[in-house]
């Protein structure tokens, strides 16, 4: 998803943009990083990303830093006016979010994991301007009309930090009344932040087997301390990672395979490469990985509200955006308020 976030951003034309990562690219990174060439593997993950990040607008100056986010002093964040956190653990966001709080620099959050995604926006107290269109009458030779007037309207939102936004007592009159509507990622991205946390990674198609009963063992507990109904999540975004997509997936590549067969012959390296990624991601998980249709999707909109809330134009997401590939729709959520 970093790599929608910088291509979307470098292509705006901000003035300066920083990449840091610790980590090294990886064959699975490589299906959704297009930044990233093939042959990085095994080389750190923001430099090789620079160059393609670059060429996208040259008036933008792109930098790369390769060291861990858990060794940056608070000094380091402070000089940014926009910081934006992705693949972090629950740790590392929540220490990230309150130093922006504290220091009034724009803080967003997100991730993808598998066919689920979110992000995350901490604008303090935001002022921005938006379009009012309005009707009033007019007299023109002679004549009373109604016509439509474009206004300028200043407006004020109010966002809360990142821990605020996490620990919500659902037990109260105000959120039971919400929980019903409230999206069902939210309480999947709290358990795979917790999966994180214990483990030190994200769920892996290698340990498929373990990591599903972890899961439904994070998100049982989870609920139960939460005050939420177990059936508020359903056990098919655990099953899933395990490929178990049911019929229509088998269908889904049926289809795939007999429209493909009219292109192979002319474009076969490509659509294999492509076709490949693609449906291993899809048919290995649900949460592992990170698909790129998804990563377009919230990538997109969190690239959308940085520029957004740089502008200070339109209306913000307040706070959360979950897009869920089940539901087919992405959703704004307000929690914490």
């Amino acid at each position: 998803m970093g790599a929608e976030v910088t291509k979307n951003l470098v292509l705006s034309g901000i003035k300066s943009l920083t990449l840091l990562d610790h980590r090294n690219l990886t064959e699975i990174d490589v299906c959704a990083n297009f930044l990233a060439p093939h042959d990085a593997v095994g080389q750190n993950i923001a430099e090789v990303s620079k160059e393609r990040a670059q060429i996208l607008n040259p008036m933008v100056e792109v930098s790369s830093d390769s060291d861990d986010i858990e060794k940056k002093t608070d000094e380091f964040f402070k000089q940014f006016d926009v910081v934006c956190a992705m693949r972090c653990s629950k740790e590392q966001l929540l220490r990230i979010s309150n130093i922006c709080h504290q220091n009034k620099i724009l803080f967003f959050g997100g991730d993808v994991f598998g066919m689920i995604g979110y992000m995350f926006a901490d604008l303090q107290e935001h002022q921005y301007v938006e379009e009012v269109k309005e009707k009033v009458e007019v007299e023109q030779d002679g004549k009373k009309q109604t016509v439509e007037e474009t206004k300028m309207v200043k407006r004020t939102e109010n966002f809360v930090p990142l821990s605020q936004a996490l620990d919500v007592d659902w037990t109260t009159t105000k959120y039971a009344s919400q929980l019903r509507r409230t999206s069902s990622t939210y309480f999947i991205m709290h358990i795979i932040m917790e999966f994180i946390t214990l483990h030190g990674r994200n769920p892996n198609p290698a340990h498929r087997a373990e990591d599903e009963v972890e899961l439904l063992t994070i998100k049982n507990a989870l609920l139960e301390k939460m005050g939420i109904p177990q059936e508020k999540v359903d056990n098919q975004f655990a099953r899933s990672c395990l490929g178990e997509l049911g019929p229509n997936a088998l269908e889904v590549k049926y289809l795939c395979n007999i429209q493909l067969s009219l292109l192979l012959i002319c474009v076969l390296p490509i659509i294999l490469h492509l076709f490949g990624c693609l449906w291993r991601t899809v048919h290995e998980n649900m949460v592992y990985g990170q698909l790129s249709p998804v990563c377009a999707i919230v990538g997109g909109v969190l690239a959308q509200e940085i520029i957004k809330a740089v502008s200070q134009k339109d209306p913000p997401h307040n706070n959360f955006f979950f897009f869920n590939t089940q539901d087919g729709a992405g959703v704004v959520e307000c929690i914490g308020h």
